[in-house]
């Protein structure tokens, strides 16, 4: 099964909806000094976990030799979702969540021993871990659900006024407000996310102009042809 360059981006488009939501849950335990190099280890994490569902699911299908569904106007997007095939997907969030949980305990370690002034709440407890646990598990299954939408249907490739103002929604506002994010992070999550439209867009308008020109140069060519 070909991914398409569309696709990919797509799903470049769909981390910077993942990956502030592992920022704002890991950033608590980010002790001054390694603040930088922390938020790039867990950026990265992120990615990995957002594309293992998609790819778990990729790498079943080549395997199997099974063919994900096309598109069909009159499906509406839950109608693409087969639920008994999402078994990957569900097995790769397992794995990620328990990944996570370990992770999470890791980082908590590692502020408890850096940082000496520090309140009772921030040693004690595993509720951090299971948080980002729960983040693990769903991140990867939801790519692996999503895996099905036909791509006419994954993020359409529409000019609207919700790609603009959901992704500031999504990415900053709810991270921001709700999690307590450092604003910094999401905002730069934002900003690739309109680069990769812009470029997606444009990408797309080329493509709808070179068969526009396709099609009047094959018509031009019947024209001449019968007047000849």
């Amino acid at each position: 099964m070909k991914i398409t360059k569309d696709r990919a981006v797509t799903y470049l488009m769909c981390y910077t909806f993942a990956a502030p939501y592992g920022y704002a849950l890991a950033r608590g335990y980010f002790p001054e000094g390694y603040r930088l190099l922390l938020t790039a280890l867990v950026a990265l994490y992120a990615f990995a976990v957002h594309f293992c569902g998609f790819f778990t699911m990729h790498l079943y299908a080549k395997l199997s030799g099974y063919e994900r569904p096309g598109y069909d106007s009159d499906k509406g997007l839950a109608d693409y979702i087969e639920k008994k095939r999402v078994w990957p997907a569900l097995l790769a969030g397992l794995a990620l969540g328990v990944l996570s949980f370990f992770v999470a305990h890791g980082l908590h370690f590692f502020y408890n021993e850096i940082v000496k002034f520090r309140t009772e709440a921030d040693s004690v407890g595993v509720v951090y871990e299971v948080i980002f646990a729960v983040w693990g598990f769903t991140v990867p299954l939801l790519e692996g659900i999503f895996w099905f939408v036909p791509d006419e249907l994954f993020l359409p490739n529409e000019p609207s006024v919700l790609y603009w103002i959901m992704p500031a929604i999504v990415s900053v506002v709810i991270p921001v407000v709700i999690f307590s994010a450092n604003f910094i992070f999401p905002l730069a999550c934002l900003l690739v996310f309109y680069v990769l439209h812009y470029f997606r867009r444009a990408a797309d308008n080329k493509r709808r102009a070179e068969e526009d020109a396709e099609r009047r140069k094959a018509e031009d060519f019947e024209r001449n042809r019968h007047n000849y």
